[in-house]
């Protein structure tokens, strides 16, 4: 309160842009999901790539396909 006066505009701006921001993130939730695993699944393959060129001493394009084959072949 200031010189008496009640702020009604800040309260319902914070408000409004919770109720925004909560419904903008209820909509979007599946695709930042699938961003996550994504990000994930990549990681995990360069990992593999990374561990097959080491010990087979290969070149990295062989090995990329070589770790993606076999993930994908692992049920």
């Amino acid at each position: 309160m200031q010189n008496g006066r009640f702020r009604f505009a800040p309260i319902l701006t914070a408000t409004v842009l919770t109720v925004l921001g909560l419904w903008l993130f209820k909509s979007v939730a599946q695709v930042f999901l699938l961003l996550f695993l994504g990000i994930l699944i990549s990681l995990y393959l360069g990992a593999v790539a990374d561990w097959i060129e080491r010990r087979m001493h290969i070149r990295p394009r062989r090995s990329n396909m070589s770790s993606r084959c076999t993930s994908a072949s692992t049920p």
